[in-house]
């Protein structure tokens, strides 16, 4: 079975949901910078993720360019259907909950930008700051920047090392400041006293 046609007539979300009910692959060209992507479903499930030819894995990034896309109305799409046993197992996205996470970090992007100020403005981690509290993609995002933040860092610096765009990398950072996980890099810190809680590396992992 093999279904094509325009992401113009029917939005993107609506195009994955529809076809996540299915396995199977789902290719999409010329979704706005996009080329190329590439969806493996199965059965509710994103299985494997490919942009441009390259399977995507890693949780933060995956999150980025979900966000990036979801509003785009333009580009084309092709679906074959496929047994279930030939869907690799790279990544487990559930298309509904995954499709609900990203409409949130839509909506916070458009409340909280103004809030987000200098990209340049520079953050170092807090007294005392621990994961407690924090959702799950804040935890890896904190885990895989913590280094640089402990010396001092800003928005661009962290973009670049974990290769995500600058508003997700803002949106996440303004959220750690919202929680006192991290302070501006002028602020004094002192040592976390023994025995505080630190953050658990396999918090966060991809199946």
């Amino acid at each position: 079975m093999t279904i094509f046609g325009s992401v113009a007539e029917m939005a993107f979300p609506e195009l994955l949901t529809m076809l996540g009910n299915y396995c199977g692959k789902l290719e999409v060209w010329d979704l706005g910078p996009f080329p190329h992507l590439e969806f493996h479903l199965r059965h509710g499930v994103v299985c494997v993720f490919r942009v441009n030819r390259h399977s995507l894995t890693d949780p933060l990034q995956l999150n980025d360019y979900l966000l990036s896309m979801i509003d785009l109305k333009d580009g084309n799409f092709e679906f074959n259907k496929a047994d279930p046993e030939t869907i690799q197992d790279q990544i487990h996205l559930p298309i509904q909950r995954t499709l609900l996470n990203t409409v949130t970090y839509l909506d916070e992007l458009n409340a909280y930008r103004t809030r987000f100020g200098d990209p340049k403005a520079r953050f170092k981690t807090a007294t005392f700051a621990d994961a407690n509290g924090m959702e799950d993609a804040i935890v890896l995002f904190w885990q895989r920047c913590r280094g640089l933040l402990d010396r001092g860092t800003d928005a661009e610096e962290i973009a670049q090392h974990l290769n995500l765009s600058l508003q997700i990398t803002q949106l996440y950072l303004y959220k750690l400041r919202l929680q006192q996980k991290v302070v501006p890099a002028h602020a004094p810190v002192a040592p976390p006293p023994a025995g505080a809680t630190q953050p658990n590396e396999n918090f966060f992992a991809v199946n």
